[in-house]
């Protein structure tokens, strides 16, 4: 990744249960029991609107440049067969970034890649943080673990449903949908942000779905305007002082 490039990070790939996955860490070590975990979005999934792309990874990877902007210490996960070849493209085949892209499959294995950093780094909890796909992948995460303090999604799909229905797109029959496991990660402390020029993920899509969270504390959403899908959400959170 040229991002890594002249910065005082480190990265590499790890297998984790059905896939290897690339990560990026600070050279420094965590001074507390709670760190930031950034997943990256979808990255370059289709090649043109009917044809996958060959290779996933972003051209633009946004969830590295929020991980680098946050305060605390963070740790960037990339998704399955991002910034990995030859025998590391374990498992790679389109589906997987497709309509599997929120498989089960996928959704243990960046459950494996955390454990992994928790271990390694001797810490109990974690703050997830999730752009786009990211943010769909952090909640269904979030909701099948008991170490997230805090959940944070930045321009995420969180009805998948309701997003391909939106696009006309064909529903992700062989992924899991946030939605649907609202009543357990709608329980935990959470801040969502839309841009107001987002025309993937617009504001109308989040705001149907927080209706659905009836619980305490609720959610809150930040609309900001002049953003769009991948643009500047890192210079949102280079000053925020609470992460």
């Amino acid at each position: 990744m040229k991002e890594l490039e002249k910065t005082n990070w480190t990265s590499k790939v790890t297998l984790a249960q059905d896939f290897y996955l690339f990560r990026a860490t600070p050279k420094s070590r965590p001074t507390g029991d709670v760190i930031n975990i950034v997943l990256e979005g979808d990255g370059k999934a289709w090649q043109t609107r009917f044809r996958p792309s060959s290779d996933p990874t972003p051209q633009t990877p946004v969830g590295f440049k929020i991980a680098k902007s946050l305060k605390g210490f963070s740790v960037y996960i990339a998704r399955p067969c991002q910034y990995v070849e030859g025998d590391q493209r374990k498992n790679c085949h389109p589906v997987m970034w497709t309509n599997a892209r929120f498989a089960p499959e996928v959704v243990t294995s960046m459950n494996v890649a955390i454990n992994q950093v928790k271990q390694e780094y001797a810490i109990n909890r974690i703050r997830l943080f999730g752009f786009s796909g990211g943010g769909t992948l952090a909640a269904l995460i979030a909701a099948n673990r008991d170490d997230v303090v805090e959940l944070i999604t930045i321009a995420a799909p969180l009805d998948t449903d309701e997003w391909t229905s939106f696009h006309d797109l064909s529903p992700l029959r062989n992924s899991l949908n946030p939605v649907h496991q609202i009543d357990v990660w709608g329980r935990l402390p959470q801040w969502h942000f839309a841009g107001e020029a987002d025309d993937v993920v617009p504001a109308s899509l989040y705001e149907h779905v927080l209706r659905k969270v009836m619980r305490q504390p609720s959610p809150s959403l930040t609309v900001l305007p002049g953003f769009d899908h991948t643009c500047c959400w890192e210079t949102y959170f280079t000053n925020k002082t609470r992460w």
